[in-house]
């Protein structure tokens, strides 16, 4: 089973930092996850949320600010938000990187392309896909790029399965024999987010029982918050 670290080693490190995904590659991290957003004068930088209050108290939208701007912003352990091509050159022959993309406009999807084509890293790259029209946008303009389906609910992943994906992805608690064998019937791989919503667990966590389960039950990548476990 892949070990997929979300948003880095994010249960001990700051998240979406290189601190975070240096420490998840050395405890053996398959793959990084990141997101991704865009800055007001278009460059792309990694946070999951559209601000930076969670992580370092400030409330202003990245999307609102300059680049330039959003570099002085000091986040936990002396970190700085990180432009996405940073965090490939971190992975760069070390792990694969997975983009989780809440920002699915065609000129997000462009603007990654470029830049995966600038640094050569596509076929490193799985690229997140949550809707229809994102994933062939993401198809028509990415040959031979990775893309994981991340239908907004299970019942969609048989649709998703119909487009060239590599995967589908599954939230922990969505999970059950049917879906793995529909998803693997069909020659794809099972990814998981590990943590159960209805019990309010953070997005990655998991015991290493429930990652133990998973394995066996045939998922293919498990993303968890602490790399080590499953390992």
């Amino acid at each position: 089973m892949l070990i997929v670290a979300h948003r880095g080693y994010s249960a001990a490190y700051p998240e979406n930092t290189a601190l975070a995904f240096e420490r998840a590659i050395e405890a053996g991290a398959d793959f990084i996850e990141t997101d991704v957003r865009f800055t007001r004068d278009g460059a792309l930088v990694c946070s999951h949320d559209p601000d930076l209050k969670r992580v370092s108290g400030d409330p202003r939208a990245i999307a609102e600010l300059d680049l330039a701007a959003i570099k002085e912003i000091e986040l936990p352990r002396g970190q700085r938000v990180l432009e996405l091509a940073e965090v490939l050159e971190i992975a760069r022959n070390r792990a694969g990187v997975m983009l989780d993309v809440k920002v699915t406009t065609p000129e997000m999807v462009e603007a990654i392309a470029q830049c995966l084509e600038r640094t050569a890293m596509t076929s490193a790259v799985v690229f997140g896909a949550r809707s229809f029209d994102h994933l062939e946008n993401i198809s028509r303009r990415c040959e031979g790029l990775a893309i994981l389906g991340m239908p907004k609910s299970p019942e969609l992943a048989e649709a998703f399965l119909a487009h060239d994906v590599r995967a589908i992805r599954y939230w922990e608690d969505e999970l059950n024999a049917e879906r793995v064998k529909l998803v693997t019937g069909a020659g794809r791989e099972v990814w998981v987010t590990a943590g159960s919503r209805p019990r309010q667990e953070a997005p990655g966590y998991i015991t290493q029982a429930r990652a133990r389960a998973l394995a066996a039950s045939g998922v293919n990548a498990l993303l968890v918050n602490d790399p080590t476990i499953g390992r």
